[in-house]
């Protein structure tokens, strides 16, 4: 599907998956989670845009939503610093307008989106390989170190993150029995760092 300088690519499994998602799931949240998840995506393709990318290549799985940024590295490293910054500000703001509109018009809704949106401006901050965070922090260590000592400190640091994070996981999912989300995420942060580890 393309949509002016926009090309969305995707899968039948991923579609298929998204459509039962959406008729089966009868809980508000999972809709409010794509909602603040689709802003993010589209505040860091807003700003690639407006510096000048003439296309943006967005390829969406059922592991996570990617987009090539064909003038990464070559602009200055300010714009892409604001590229990254876009996503988790965009969440920033979304929570705290509607965490506002939720205070005085009180609706579960609002109140899930807001939530929900510093939950992924919180995670996407974290300095973990594959999250906005990570890619900050790899931009910052590139002008001080080679590419390989890089590629270790960001193993190193995941790794830090990790091992606390997929404790609390564990924590929360014997609490509640059923919430596994964080535990989830963990899960998705491993495999990514492994996948990028074996490139």
């Amino acid at each position: 599907m393309s949509l002016n300088k926009i090309k969305v690519s995707t899968d039948y499994i991923t579609v298929a998956f998204i459509c039962i998602s959406i008729i089966l799931c009868r809980d508000s949240r999972y809709m409010a989670a794509v909602i603040c998840t689709v802003c993010h995506e589209l505040g860091h393709i807003a700003v690639i845009l407006m510096y000048g990318c003439e296309r943006v290549d967005v390829k969406i799985n059922l592991l996570n939503i990617a987009i090539t940024d064909k003038l990464r590295g070559v602009r200055p490293y300010k714009q892409d610093i604001a590229v990254i910054c876009a996503g988790p500000l965009v969440n920033f703001t979304m929570f705290e307008i509607l965490g506002l509109m939720n205070s005085f018009h009180n609706s579960e809704f609002f109140y899930n989106i807001s939530v929900i949106s510093g939950v992924l401006c919180v995670f996407n901050l974290l300095p973990i390989e594959s999250t906005d965070g990570g890619q900050l922090l790899e931009i910052a260590l590139n002008a001080l170190f080679s590419p390989h000592t890089v590629r270790i400190v960001m193993n190193i640091i995941t790794f830090v993150f990790i091992i606390p994070l997929a404790c609390l996981g564990f924590f929360i999912l014997l609490q509640s029995r059923y919430n596994y989300t964080l535990l989830f995420a963990v899960i998705y942060f491993c495999f990514v760092g492994v996948m990028n580890f074996t490139k």
